[in-house]
């Protein structure tokens, strides 16, 4: 009780001035003459100041990078129950119609999506879970931190992203017109979403099969585009039929089967990325919320292809709830720990991990983004640059909105500093990659590790590695990467000590054995 008082106490009193006059981060000005609704979007104006040469930036200097008119709407779902409210918008010209700019210097398009992280205390959640996706070669929204002033009320940090649209910039699949009725036009582009939603049925289907087999939950997969208004009969009921056959195929007895099963239907390489972008931030909301895939054109590969992703605001471990603080478990498992949640996961996840084919090329595909864009290396440089950009800003965002020691929905510690925040999620990042590489990477197919002989590695983690056995031993030891490649190797004559300088390697988890006369051990070591 005391926690909604304090939730409802946020979302109405709380509030402070802040002055901005100029920012290392881009400043977005926006004017309206009335407040701003949920829908539908009014008419106001938008100026920018973003020196492209890296240049500070000073309100002084007028509006030089876009100065014109929008339309503009609040945006979300819970996040409406925060003060700092998120916002749709679109650039127009003078008469209302659409104008495509490129904004920060992402491609041109009209339609924006202006994110004010308020739950998230790091402010970067998002935008780095967009970077992850990006980084294994997968479209994710755009994303360019910000400072924003509306109505001359500075409001604090945002992120302006693209919004998730048909483009060739973005989503890059066929146009669908409304005369594209048969033949290879009816089959592409479509996106479709698993997400909360209001209106009727009429704005999508509901699968035949439950998420959770005899359970009250359904499955309802949304119309994105073509929009609900404007998608034709023929084509709702081509990607519906689609859609009802890649289940039928993912359950019938031939669902293994590489021409005839769930292979025929879906890009499995994209469901599989899509997966490990969740996975490693274990997002509470993975697939059963925010959850978007597509269809070309036959003619262009036509399976369905899952992402781009979107809506992080609870990974990382900020959820106080369905096991979403931890580091350790699988985001999959939710049915398993949440089934009576409205919003459960599909089967589709579960059913395909029951493929050894699948799995193991799940999980090849970890252990390669492991060595290269995911390595801890890597995933420390993508936080530290967004801290470094963001860290300025954040003091400001937080004078405007003191929450730093507060419960705010659905937080599980609150710690008081920007800096504290993002520091857990730093830590938390590298513990949740090393989890996850314990469950799936081995050097062989044993999964236990043996310590028949005492041996031990200091530091671990670390660079150069000190291999000690517990008496002189007489054996071969060997280093292997997660993709069971040797990286090192030592015969041991009496030896009770090796020496391993890995510093030319990659950041990431590595796996050793010793096999000798007196026995054997196998264990994991993490190269920092």
């Amino acid at each position: 009780m005391m926690r909604l008082f304090f939730f409802l106490l946020l979302t109405g009193t709380l509030h402070a001035q802040v002055t901005l006059t100029n920012s290392n981060l881009p400043i977005l000005v926006i004017t309206t003459d009335e407040e701003i609704p949920d829908e539908p979007k009014i008419t106001g104006e938008l100026g920018v100041v973003w020196n492209e040469d890296g240049s500070r930036n000073f309100l002084s200097q007028g509006f030089n990078h876009y100065d014109g008119q929008i339309g503009i709407e609040v945006r979300g779902s819970t996040s409406q129950f925060f003060p700092k409210k998120g916002y749709a918008l679109e650039t127009r010209n003078a008469d209302g119609s659409n104008n495509n700019v490129e904004l920060l210097g992402m491609p041109s398009e009209n339609d924006w999506v202006l994110h004010g992280p308020f739950s998230d205390k790091t402010l970067l959640r998002n935008a780095l879970a967009y970077q992850l996706a990006a980084d294994v070669g997968r479209y994710a929204p755009r994303v360019r931190m910000v400072e924003l002033v509306l109505n001359d009320d500075y409001r604090g940090v945002y992120l302006l992203t693209e919004r998730i649209k048909r483009d060739g910039d973005r989503v890059d699949i066929k146009k669908l017109d409304p005369d594209d009725l048969d033949g290879d036009a009816l089959t592409g582009g479509y996106i479709l979403k698993i997400d909360k939603f209001t209106g009727a049925v009429a704005d999508g289907f509901v699968s035949e099969y439950a998420p959770i087999p005899d359970s009250f939950q359904q499955t309802f997969f949304q119309f994105h585009y073509p929009k609900p208004e404007d998608i034709q009969p023929a084509q709702a009921t081509y990607i519906e039929n689609y859609v009802r056959d890649f289940e039928d195929a993912l359950l019938s007895d031939d669902w293994l089967d590489p021409q005839d099963g769930y292979r025929r239907y879906l890009d499995v390489d994209a469901f599989i990325d899509f997966m490990w972008t969740q996975e490693i931030t274990r997002n509470t909301d993975a697939y059963r919320l925010s959850t978007f895939f597509s269809k070309d054109r036959d003619s262009e590969g036509g399976k369905l292809t899952f992402g781009p992703v979107w809506d992080f605001n609870l990974a990382f471990a900020n959820a106080d709830y369905c096991l979403g603080s931890g580091y350790e478990g699988w985001a999959w498992d939710f049915n398993d720990f949440c089934p009576g949640d409205g919003w459960v996961i599909h089967f589709w996840w579960e059913r395909l991990r029951a493929d050894p084919v699948f799995w193991q090329q799940a999980r090849d595909r970890w252990a390669e983004l492991r060595q290269t864009v995911w390595s801890d290396d890597a995933l420390l440089t993508r936080i530290d640059d967004l801290e470094l950009r963001i860290s300025e800003g954040a003091g400001r965002n937080f004078v405007r909105w003191p929450i730093l020691n507060d419960w705010v929905w659905p937080n599980p510690v609150w710690l008081g500093t920007h800096a504290a925040e993002v520091d857990r999620v730093r830590d938390w990042l590298l513990d949740r990659a090393a989890w996850i590489d314990g469950q799936l990477l081995e050097p062989t197919s044993a999964a236990e590790l043996i310590t028949d002989v005492p041996l031990t590695v200091a530091p671990n983690p670390g660079r150069a590695f000190v291999f000690t056995f517990g008496a002189p031993v007489d054996g071969t030891l060997r280093v292997f990467d997660a993709l069971g490649r040797v990286v090192f190797t030592h015969a041991l004559a009496g030896d009770t000590h090796v020496h391993w300088h890995a510093v030319e390697l990659p950041s990431g988890t590595y796996f050793y054995d010793f096999i000798g006369e007196s026995g054997a051990a196998r264990g994991r070591l993490v190269r920092r």
